[in-house]
């Protein structure tokens, strides 16, 4: 598959949010770069890739605004978004700083160790409610999600990566202190 950067065009065959001269320069920037450096161009498109598949996966269902194109790979752009005093903050002909940030701290991530960013719940469910008995044996574990993204998706099976999720915070519904969007 090629590597397709989405431009704001809302591209049907984009698979990426960034480039990696993106990435580079972001992480060379914060001091990061040494790891991301050593891998070639190809792995360093696969991880962007992972990343991007990241956010749309984690956060589709929870950004502010819809996509502006049915027939768009990925997330962004969407329709305008505003502030709470009704100024553009997010165009609709665009992927947000944020957007592009958090793809690249991802990405890193997916560089280096954890090359899937979402976990495999049947590797390692871990239960959202657990109860035990010793005498006579009793034991109860509840499954489910509290992520907002999907009932089929445990929420452990989101790591939270501190420095990439607080660049998506503002963009997601719900959330105090947010720009609203325009409808």
């Amino acid at each position: 598959m090629a590597f397709i950067v989405e431009d704001g065009t809302g591209k049907a065959d984009a698979n990426a949010y960034v480039s990696v001269a993106f990435v580079t320069a972001y992480l060379t920037e914060t001091g990061n770069e040494s790891a991301w450096s050593a891998l070639g161009s190809t792995l360093q498109e696969q991880a962007i890739v992972r990343a991007s598949r990241y956010i749309d996966q984690r956060f589709a269902r929870r950004f502010m605004s819809t996509k502006r194109l049915r027939t768009q790979a990925l997330q962004w752009p969407r329709y305008d978004i505003y502030d709470a005093s009704g100024q553009l903050w997010v165009s609709s002909d665009e992927v947000p700083a944020e957007v592009q940030k958090a793809t690249a701290e991802y990405a890193q991530r997916a560089s280096v160790g954890a090359s899937e960013l979402i976990t495999d719940p049947s590797s390692s469910r871990t239960p959202m409610e657990s109860k035990k008995k010793i005498g006579p044996i009793e034991k109860t574990e509840k499954f489910g999600s509290s992520n907002g993204t999907s009932g089929l998706v445990p929420a452990a099976a989101f790591s939270a990566y501190p420095t990439a999720d607080l660049w998506i915070e503002p963009l997601l519904t719900g959330r105090q202190g947010s720009p609203l969007a325009k409808v």
